[in-house]
């Protein structure tokens, strides 16, 4: 929120600001595990499958992630639920 205010991008009130946010912190959530794996593995010089490795993990992580915005935006049953803010 406090990068929305920063911007100029708010709307006042944290209830909208939330809701506009939902699909960046999805994006998020979703990515920082496997950005992270992949920079675990940028740290293995001598594995020669290195490449491979790097390759599986963002494949993996972007079918998760089409997955997970699918049911978010598919189903009634919010991973984020926006009535808690």
């Amino acid at each position: 929120m406090f990068l929305l205010q920063s911007l100029g991008m708010s709307r006042g009130s944290h209830s909208p600001d939330y809701i506009a946010t939902h699909d960046w912190a999805m994006g998020v959530m979703t990515a920082a595990p496997a950005l992270l794996l992949v920079a675990a593995f940028l740290l293995l010089r001598r594995v020669s499958y290195r490449g491979k490795l790097i390759a599986i993990v963002l494949i993996c992580a972007s079918i998760d992630g089409v997955v997970t915005f699918w049911f978010d935006n598919a189903f009634n049953l919010k991973l984020f639920n926006e009535s808690y803010f």
